[in-house]
């Protein structure tokens, strides 16, 4: 997974890049939003890098202090299901929820 950072005028963006080695997508901030939170919607439904279709939902976890840029640590806690989808793109059921680091290098 990288992680890079582009600037506009009244916003900033994180792209991640392969993120759970299935997708690239973006969080917007606003410039003056000083809070941690990490308010990714992805689109539904997501495709990941082979074109299948999942339903993908951040998830919050109080405990890993989740979906928050923390630092230079990014935390992000989610679940990815394909149930709606699973059976037309012609791939195993698949439903998992995920806690994970993204770490400045």
């Amino acid at each position: 997974m990288e992680i890079m950072k582009a600037n506009d005028p009244g916003n900033d963006s994180l792209f991640v890049v392969n993120w759970g080695g299935l997708f690239d997508f973006y969080v917007r901030h606003e410039n003056g939003d000083q809070s941690p939170f990490l308010n990714y919607i992805p689109p539904f439904p997501s495709l990941d890098h082979n074109g299948h279709r999942w339903a993908f939902f951040q998830e919050d976890d109080t405990a890993f202090i989740a979906n928050r840029l923390v630092n230079d640590t990014l935390r992000m806690s989610y679940l990815i299901d394909n149930i709606a989808f699973f059976f037309d793109d012609g791939v195993p059921y698949f439903s998992s929820s995920f806690r994970e680091y993204g770490i400045k290098q």
